[in-house]
């Protein structure tokens, strides 16, 4: 029986003192794979960063790694975070004074990890980004900064890897390689994975499909 690494318990999030969710309850298992989707503006970004620990919930507790983090100041959620979750943003939240180098190492530092310019350029080089490693996040393009973020989000090897439209700006064939790394991922470190997206094909890669709509969640069919 695999344990559950993330758990959201009835969840409940208001904006501007208006409902955008309510009464949301996920686990999530080690090892296993979640997609979410639903129609631009219903709140999938917004449920993500509450996974996180990057907001707190008006209503409800999201517990990681068995500790429940939205009743934590922020400081000690942002180290249970640095430590046990993987994020890939939408927009990318590179540091551009940083080389790509030193993006993809920054978790590794954080958590005072071993090893790090050996793990960054075996995790770069899955993602065919090895000769980029030097530049600046100013001289990449969308897709290749997509790799870049990913690569940060993988390389420490966290419980859990929560990711916004991770396809979001790649081609199809760096999109299907991509998805094959979570499944690596996943398969090797037991990682759980939540994928918010809109792509079909992102979400097929998923053992289970939930769809966010009028302000709760759904499950669905993969296909």
């Amino acid at each position: 029986m695999r344990a559950p690494v993330l758990q959201l318990d009835n969840v409940g999030r208001r904006i501007e003192g208006r409902p955008l969710f309510s009464g949301i309850t996920l686990t999530i298992h080690a090892g296993e794979r979640v997609a979410i989707m639903g129609q631009s503006g219903l709140g999938k970004t917004t449920l993500l960063h509450l996974a996180a620990g990057m907001d707190v919930p008006d209503e409800g507790s999201v517990t990681l790694c068995a500790r429940p983090i939205s009743s934590l100041p922020e400081p000690e959620r942002t180290q249970w975070r640095a430590r046990h979750i993987g994020l890939v943003f939408q927009d990318f939240n590179l540091i551009d004074s940083l080389t790509v180098s030193e993006n993809i190492e920054l978790p590794l530092w954080l958590n005072h990890q071993r090893h790090r310019q050996k793990r960054v350029a075996a995790m770069a080089d899955a993602l065919d980004i090895g000769a980029l490693l030097d530049r600046l996040p100013s001289a990449l393009s969308g897709g290749e900064k997509q790799r870049v973020a990913i690569a940060r989000a993988l390389v420490h090897e966290p419980a859990v890897v929560l990711a916004d439209e991770p396809t979001g700006s790649l081609d199809e064939d760096n999109a299907q390689k991509v998805l094959a790394l979570f499944d690596q991922v996943t398969q090797s470190t037991q990682a759980a994975v939540l994928l918010v997206t809109h792509n079909p094909q992102a979400a097929a890669t998923c053992e289970r499909l939930t769809h966010l709509q009028h302000g709760t969640l759904v499950d669905g069919p993969l296909r």
